[in-house]
């Protein structure tokens, strides 16, 4: 996980050095790639809101995995990755509280989140 997440960092930064074109190459692999498990903690957070809220999230998350999977740029940058980063948070300390994971593995998934926000703010360089 931690290998990941600096492959990540490595790829945004280079991506902040490239063109537009280059830049949607190699971000939109690698957030995709990071998706699936940043989803899976989307999915575990669901349980820490409420019907509604959670309705709502799905609808996001099922929106950026579209976004993500057609490589359509303008509609990733307009989901609400604050909403969907607040409830991947919550599921990872839902994780470390259940004893699914531990501290160490947390703080690798956190960063995942953190890779992935700084993706998505290279991609709004190119807008």
């Amino acid at each position: 996980m931690k290998r990941f997440a600096l492959g990540l960092a490595a790829i945004v930064m280079l991506a902040g050095c490239a063109g537009m074109k280059a830049r949607e190459h190699v971000l939109l692999p690698a957030m995709k790639m990071a998706w699936v498990g940043i989803s899976s903690d989307i999915d575990v957070g669901l349980a820490t809101l409420t019907v509604d809220a959670a309705a709502q999230v799905r609808v996001e998350q099922s929106h950026m995995a579209l976004f993500l999977s057609a490589g359509d740029i303008d509609g990733i940058l307009m989901v609400d990755w604050r909403r969907l980063r607040q409830t991947a948070e919550a599921g990872i300390t839902l994780r470390v509280q259940r004893g699914e994971i531990g501290q160490g593995v947390a703080r690798s998934l956190l960063e995942r989140l953190v890779m992935f926000t700084r993706a998505l703010l290279e991609l709004e360089k190119r807008t």
